[in-house]
């Protein structure tokens, strides 16, 4: 927040005196904004246009400061080798499940805190945080946080490759349509 301006220059300088609360929370949207994760070729594809229609759509309305959130949900293969069942989420095409050996993670993504407009208050913090805040900077007008938005999200998820010993070993018995009335996308 802009009222901690004492914790913007710390971090901008030596990041001394900073409450472990503070390092933590710095240390985590570190290791998040650094985070990569494979998907199929198709999931990625998907994943990668929807996030594009959807970060096309907050530019048009002009909203920034808005976050990707990723929920995964790791199991074990069945003793048979099918794939476990996932809860279904917020969208007909998710979760998005990759088998890796004997594991079976679900992808869960959507893009929230959307409502930001480009404010007083967000040109106000934006000077501050260009001045004192560790790079890059979260507040810009709509137009750049779009761009770098994407420009993250298209590093974030990559294909995982195909050919021997690769996705198509992947592939288990039991992927597909998913009980409880929705498909899973694997």
């Amino acid at each position: 927040r802009w009222y901690m301006i004492h914790w913007l220059v710390s971090e901008a300088t030596l990041g001394c005196c900073l409450p472990t609360a503070r390092t933590d929370y710095y240390d985590g949207k570190k290791r998040a904004r650094e985070a990569v994760f494979g998907l199929e070729r198709h999931q990625h594809d998907a994943v990668q246009h929807a996030i594009g229609e959807d970060v096309t759509f907050l530019k048009n309305k002009e909203l920034m400061d808005y976050s990707l959130i990723l929920g995964v949900l790791s199991k074990p293969l069945g003793a048979d080798g099918r794939v476990p069942v996932f809860p279904p989420g917020g969208h007909p095409d998710q979760p998005y499940i990759v088998v890796t050996g004997k594991m079976a993670k679900a992808y869960y993504l959507g893009i929230i805190d959307f409502l930001q407009g480009w404010t007083g208050g967000k040109k106000v913090a934006h000077v501050i945080k260009f001045l004192f805040a560790p790079k890059p900077i979260s507040t810009v007008s709509p137009s750049p946080y779009a761009d770098q938005f994407w420009a993250a999200q298209k590093h974030r998820f990559h294909a995982l490759a195909d050919g021997p010993g690769k996705a198509g070993d992947r592939q288990q018995p039991g992927m597909g349509p998913q009980p409880g009335g929705y498909s899973g996308i694997v």
